[in-house]
């Protein structure tokens, strides 16, 4: 047992991070900063990359706008959703919409894989698009299905869009984006995910009360319209293009 405790921590701990002269040059800098000056290196950088951003990650930008506002009504009004179409008490329906996660997390964890070579074989843009229409496919045939054990059904499309939201912007965004400035553009990436939740948050309350009349068919409904948004914006992207450009 002492054997084992030791190799893993001769292989765990006992490392080095090999550093070059370039990046302990820059670190030491850094070090030699004023205090405020180091807290605001990173904001600034941050603000400087967005202003330098490829014109390929604005489009993913819009695509991600759709897709995750529609992804946080989705998670926000699947309870509420079956307590109209399948009669379920709120603990019953909370119940339900967990089998949903359940469902399409097992989905996603098989099909990952596989959607690896369909991306090298047919490309990013294809199965990313087309996995959103898949997903649109599923919030637009929820609501109408009153069966708990078939609704789970529409998971599977479901769970194969979330694969592909998981994977492949971020596979083609690291192809685009300045290799010296990879680390930042994937955080700004992130942001995108946090900037649209923030604007469903405050926009969502009057749309569903006043426009989709407080009903929880209409909001699924609309999430899957702006799925099928986000599904075109995705067709419209060109990776290629957009390397030429940075080469």
């Amino acid at each position: 047992m002492k054997y084992v405790l030791r190799e893993i921590h001769t292989v765990y701990l006992d490392f080095e991070i090999e550093v070059s002269d370039e990046e302990l040059a820059e670190i030491n800098e850094i070090k030699g900063l004023p205090l405020s000056q180091r807290i605001s290196k990173p904001f600034l950088e941050i603000v400087e990359a967005i202003k330098e951003m490829p014109k390929f990650m604005w489009k993913i930008g819009a695509v991600y706008l759709f897709q995750w506002y529609a992804l946080f009504i989705y998670w926000q009004f699947t309870t509420p959703l079956f307590k109209l179409t399948l009669g379920f008490s709120t603990s019953e329906a909370a119940s339900q919409a967990a089998k949903m996660s359940l469902t399409y997390n097992i989905v996603t964890m098989v099909v990952a894989l596989a959607l690896v070579p369909l991306t090298l074989r047919f490309g990013g843009k294809k199965v990313y698009a087309i996995s959103l229409i898949g997903t649109a496919i599923a919030l637009f045939t929820i609501p109408y299905i009153s069966d708990p054990v078939m609704v789970l059904v529409p998971m599977l499309l479901f769970g194969i869009g979330w694969a592909a939201m998981m994977g492949i912007p971020y596979t083609m965004v690291s192809k685009i984006v300045p290799q010296d400035r990879r680390g930042v553009y994937m955080g700004i990436l992130n942001m995108m995910i946090v900037i649209p939740m923030f604007i469903q948050t405050l926009t969502f309350g009057p749309i569903y009360k006043y426009v989709l009349g407080g009903n929880a068919i209409n909001a699924m409904l609309f999430a899957g319209l702006f799925f099928a948004i986000s599904a075109f914006l995705a067709f419209r992207l060109n990776e290629n293009k957009a390397i030429e450009d940075n080469d």
